[in-house]
């Protein structure tokens, strides 16, 4: 017994040293060197004492339940001696190791410290023959598990955006399109349309001057008859064969404004996300701003604008969340792929970002669950999510072949039953044809894009930029997925899995993926230097599904399980980082961490026009292996194969992908090894140094 007390020093070391080495700080010194500042030794004794009493405590109580002395469930406590040695190693390595072993030993202690204690826990119970999952279970029914699981995720995904985005959370400075949305809301508060060429700073108009709604109501009252007529008129042109009428009368401005067919100033960009933020909007300038410190037509505090942004974003979850759990049935792995989703890049970045894609992805996560799973469909419901549909190209234009694809799935899909097609083609033509008045009255053309195609306007899409612009998306270290969500690389295990096992769901998230990357590469996949990936956060959750499908099929493996962890807890990192010190003047990655360096080293920069073939080949073919390792596993072809000849094929993927990386390893050489714009600068480095005086 007293042997097993002494054991136990070990893991109560690591844990206490641990936690003291937190109360300090580790800085950069430059080049290999590195400050470690530390409390004072007594605090390290007080440490490990507690941890050593808490270990001993529990196993007593851990003996009497399992009638056992061993202490081998507290071998995940080991793990933390890496973060403990991490300076050390980062320091003795080679220039070319320095970096990354600083990343994962330093930049990730507490991430690794959470996983650390959650292994723990996991390892605890196996120990103790599942005593605390059945404990669990015993008090929650599965319906309470499932609102268990429905009210923590919101929560998460509410909190942590709060926490982590010291420069964004309902501040507003605006940046990018973002005027442009805020712009309607604010002309639509004065009661001028859409019309913006007059619109008032704050400051020239009555302090607490209500919003004018009405003057809307009645201008749109006075054009709708006027329009309704133009379009009669451009009809009968077109039923007499004169197609040479010039029918787009708008003429481009700068900074994708038009001037109107009959005059007037109007924006490009669409106003169907300022229709939502309306609301939050009245309140925020009528009853909680009286200033407009950062734009004069804009109120100072956007309070419940950014609020509406912010429950869009959980609501988007919760719809994400139902989806992986009616595609696998696993209410855990439904809800730990979730979180990672909404917690990774790009979606951690757009909770308080004034744009449409939160919007539009839970429009397509909702449509996409209704095709997929929906057992009883009703005719309001097809009419209700047509609508949805629908308003997608009021998001933006580029959403409008995006939203085609719902269409053509529910009228090939529900083909014999026509009325509950034609419910869902009812709504959706409702709002496109509203959406198609809009641009009419603007431009005099009925074609959706219409607004980018007005005279001296520049070409919104170049169809030679598709493929380029493709291969960025997915393997540009600046602007790329595989660089800031490296756990998504795992969904390639995914892909055949999907294909085979569920091939409806395969065929409708690649045509949807397909249908927003295309025109988003065509038109510049680096999004004008916004957040990476940012044309592509809709639609990011299918790709999700593709994971979802590799975790179901690999649970088991204790490979994929820890690969899984490290590269989600890389994943999580990067988004946090990219949360706590973006700006939103600057686009890619900024960080303050200690090492200098991110996952993102290791991808071309293939934007600067300056490409290492062999680097990205490698990474390419990293993604194909992966996808072939599961078709070697499908039942269909292991079925087919001798046994010799599966594991043969299994052993040549293995070393197809073993391989692939080293090919990796050894291009990336010649890539940065540290990044300034990821090195914590020399001010804040003294700043914090300063502060253990």
């Amino acid at each position: 017994m007293l042997i097993d007390l002494l054991l136990l020093l070990v893991p109560a070391g690591a844990l206490g040293t641990f936690v003291w080495l937190a109360q300090g700080a580790i800085l950069p010194l430059g080049g290999l060197d590195y400050l470690v500042i530390t409390p004072p030794a007594r605090t390290l004794a007080i440490a490990v004492g507690a941890a050593f009493l808490g270990l001993v405590v529990l196993h007593r109580a851990v003996s009497r339940q399992t009638r056992s002395r061993s202490i081998s469930y507290n071998w995940p406590l080991f793990l933390l001696f890496a973060a403990l040695l991490g300076p050390f190693a980062a320091r003795h390595a080679g220039a070319g190791w320095s970096a990354p072993l600083a990343y994962f030993t330093i930049d990730l202690r507490l991430w690794l410290a959470a996983a650390v204690i959650l292994l723990w826990l996991a390892t605890l119970d196996r120990h103790l023959h599942g005593v605390l999952r059945a404990a669990v279970s015993r008090r929650l029914s599965p319906r309470a598990r499932h609102r268990l699981a429905l009210s923590s995720l919101t929560a998460l995904v509410v909190i942590v955006p709060i926490l982590t985005t010291p420069h964004l959370r309902f501040s507003g400075e605006v940046h990018g399109d973002e005027p442009k949305y805020l712009r309607y809301c604010e002309n639509l508060y004065q009661g001028r349309g859409f019309e913006v060429g007059e619109i008032k700073n704050i400051a020239d108009l009555p302090p607490g001057m209500p919003p004018k709604i009405g003057s809307d109501l009645r201008a749109a009252a006075y054009v709708i008859p006027i329009e309704i007529h133009d379009l009669s008129v451009d009809a009968h042109a077109i039923l007499r064969g004169r197609w040479h009428h010039a029918f787009n009368r708008a003429v481009y401005e700068e900074n994708w404004f038009v001037q109107g067919k009959n005059g007037g100033l109007y924006q490009v960009h669409t106003p169907g996300l300022s229709f939502l933020l309306f609301p939050g909007y009245v309140i925020d300038r009528y009853f909680l701003n009286r200033t407009s410190l950062f734009h004069p037509q804009f109120p100072t505090n956007p309070w419940a604008t950014e609020t509406t942004l912010l429950l869009i974003y959980a609501v988007w979850a919760i719809a994400i969340f139902r989806f992986f759990r009616a595609q696998t049935g696993h209410v855990g792995l439904a809800w730990i792929v979730a979180a990672l989703a909404l917690l990774s890049m790009p979606a951690a970045a757009f909770p308080f970002q004034i744009y449409p894609e939160t919007t539009a992805g839970l429009i397509i996560i909702t449509t996409a669950g209704y095709l997929l799973f929906s057992e009883k469909r009703r005719l309001s419901t097809a009419f209700a999510v047509g609508l949805m549909v629908g308003y997608l190209p009021w998001l933006h234009v580029r959403f409008g072949l995006l939203s085609t694809i719902p269409l053509i799935w529910m009228i090939v899909a529900e083909r014999r039953r026509p009325k509950l097609a034609g419910s869902f083609v009812a709504g959706y033509a409702l709002v496109v044809s509203l959406f198609c008045f809009y641009v009419y009255h603007i431009t005099g053309s009925i074609l959706p894009t219409a607004l980018y195609y007005t005279q001296g306007a520049a070409n919104a899409f170049n169809p030679h930029a598709v493929i380029p612009g493709t291969i960025g998306f997915f393997f540009d270290g600046v602007w790329g997925m595989f660089a800031h969500t490296p756990v998504l690389l795992l969904a390639a295990l995914g892909v055949p899995l999907l294909m085979a096992q569920r091939p409806a769901v395969a065929l409708l998230a690649a045509m949807l993926f397909a249908a927003l990357i295309i025109p988003s590469a065509g038109h510049g996949y680096t999004a004008a230097g916004g957040t990476p990936l940012r044309d592509l956060v809709a639609v990011m959750p299918l790709v999700w599904a593709a994971l979802v499908e590799a975790a179901v099929a690999y649970r088991h493996s204790r490979v994929f399980q820890v690969v899984f962890a490290v590269l989600a807890l890389v994943s999580l990192q990067t988004a946090t980082a990219y949360n706590l010190f973006h700006v939103k003047e600057v686009g890619p990655l900024v960080d303050q961490n200690v090492s200098g360096w991110h996952v993102n080293l290791l991808f071309p920069p293939l934007h600067d026009g300056v490409l290492n073939p062999m680097l990205l080949a490698g990474w390419i073919a990293v993604v194909v292996v992966l996808m072939l390792i599961s078709v070697v596993r499908l039942d269909i072809v292991r079925s087919r194969l001798p046994r010799v000849v599966e594991r043969t094929c299994a052993a040549g993927t293995i070393a197809l992908l073993l391989a692939s990386l080293a090919i990796v390893g050894w291009y990336s050489r010649a890539l940065p090894h540290r990044e300034e714009s990821y090195l914590m600068p020399p001010a804040t480095a003294r700043s914090i140094a300063s502060s253990f005086r």
